[in-house]
């Protein structure tokens, strides 16, 4: 490793691809020293900040995604009690409605009871007017009967005061 190090960094060195490969290596991976001082390796800075960068955009990512859905889960128990809410309103709107179909049969049953004894009532109605046109019939000729004896009664009234007139002009022309 140290001649392809060598080679990779000498001027006048011609590394082929497996040095450049093992010089890589040994820079990014292996630990190193510097001035007595040991150096971190450059793969495990550079692995820091990547964790670094994943853990905070993850971290973000994650709680984003937690009050996404603790959002939805209200919103869903909002929507829950909302459609709860319009189920039992509608559940009230079909009692009423049955309740009103339910008044609506009796009455069309009670009317039905009274139709049929209304055409009983217009029976006796049609006998009544029957009856009622016989009496009729029965008073108009009463009624003409009345009239012409009235006119005969006229008659002999007037017979009867031409008569007194008729005497009583011979009783004055005859004091006379």
């Amino acid at each position: 490793m140290f001649v392809s190090y060598m080679e990779s960094t000498c001027i006048d060195g011609e590394p082929n691809l497996y040095n450049r490969l093992q010089t890589y290596y040994l820079r990014n991976f292996k630990r190193y020293s510097v001035d007595s001082r040991i150096q971190q390796r450059k793969a495990v800075g550079l692995f820091k900040e990547v964790g670094k960068y994943v853990l905070t955009i993850g971290l973000s990512g994650f709680l984003i995604l937690a009050f996404t859905l603790a959002k939805d889960k209200i919103n869903s128990a909002e929507k829950e009690s909302d459609i709860s809410k319009q189920r039992q309103l509608i559940e009230r709107a079909i009692k009423s409605v049955d309740e009103d179909l339910k008044t609506i049969i009796k009455n069309t049953n009670s009317l039905e009871e009274i139709s049929d004894n209304t055409s009983g009532i217009a029976e006796s109605a049609e006998k009544a007017s029957s009856t009622t046109n016989g009496i009729y019939s029965k008073l108009t000729l009463l009624q003409s009967q009345v009239d012409s004896l009235e006119k005969m009664l006229d008659v002999q009234k007037l017979k009867s005061h031409e008569e007194k007139d008729s005497e009583k002009s011979h009783l004055t022309s005859g004091s006379k």
